[in-house]
This record gives C-alpha cells, sequence and structure tokens, in this order.
C-alpha cells in the first residue's frame, strides 16, 4: 500500500539522513509509524469504531455519514458538514473533515475507485461555503 511506503521512506530518512542519536531516531521512527498506521486505519481501511463508512450528499441538503457501527443493517446516518481542511489531491483523492457534533472524523477516498458522477458532484460540493448545523444562528457568539 502506498502509504505504508511512504511512512517506511519517512523513517528511513529520520534513521539515515538526520544527526539524531539512534535512541531518538528510533523513538521519533515508533511514535510516526504508530500515529500513521492508526491514522490509515481509520481514514484508509475504516476499519476503526470512527471510521466513515460510506456518505450522502445531496445539492441541496444535508450531509451524511455512516460511522462505525451505524453502518449495521438499520443502522442510521449522521448529520456530518464539511469541516475546514477538506481537499481535493488532484485527480487521486479526496481527503474530507467531517464534523459530527461529537467529533471531527476524517476519511481519505479514492477518487479511481467511485462512480465518476458521484465524485464529479462532491467536488462541487466541496467548493462551497462551511456550513452552519441546523437551528445555529448566523452570528458569530
Amino acid at each position: 500500500m502506498l502509504f505504508i511506503g511512504w511512512l517506511g521512506a519517512v523513517d528511513a530518512t529520520i534513521l539515515l539522513a538526520t544527526t539524531l542519536t539512534l535512541p531518538v531516531a528510533m523513538t521519533l521512527c515508533g511514535a510516526m509509524l504508530g500515529l500513521g498506521v492508526a491514522g490509515i486505519r481509520q481514514c484508509c481501511l475504516l476499519s476503526s469504531s470512527g471510521a466513515v463508512r460510506a456518505i450522502e450528499w445531496h445539492a441541496d441538503g444535508p450531509l451524511a455519514a455512516w460511522i462505525g457501527p451505524a453502518c449495521m443493517p438499520g443502522g442510521m446516518p449522521v448529520e456530518v458538514r464539511l469541516g475546514q481542511g477538506s481537499f481535493r489531491l488532484g485527480e487521486v483523492a479526496f481527503l474530507l473533515r467531517l464534523e459530527a457534533r461529537d467529533r471531527i472524523h476524517i476519511v481519505l477516498i479514492d477518487v479511481g475507485k467511485q462512480d465518476p458522477r458521484a465524485i464529479r458532484r462532491l467536488a462541487r460540493r466541496l467548493n462551497w461555503a462551511p456550513e452552519r448545523w441546523a437551528g445555529e444562528s448566523s452570528r458569530a457568539s
């Protein structure tokens, strides 16, 4: 997987191309690897309890996400909104920060594995201004 290779390259760079002592470099590499694997597991492999499993969006309505156990048959989607920092990575992927009421979920969408029409709709949606929660006032508090 490309992301595991990237983590390996970063760790190799830290070990071989820095002047850090070996124990410090190993500690830094271990931390990078641990955090990287956890992020890949949640954002790319969608295998943690807080992982976004599916997203639904419409031009005139809110976004909905099926998160973790909510994907079970009969599960209900959670209303989410696009958070700041969501972006398109060229023609390859979208990195979405989805804000639910309880936390922020980050998901990486591989564009090549999705329906082209749905990806075009999502790309248009990413260009929209940040949304407000239902019932949220427009004044800053």
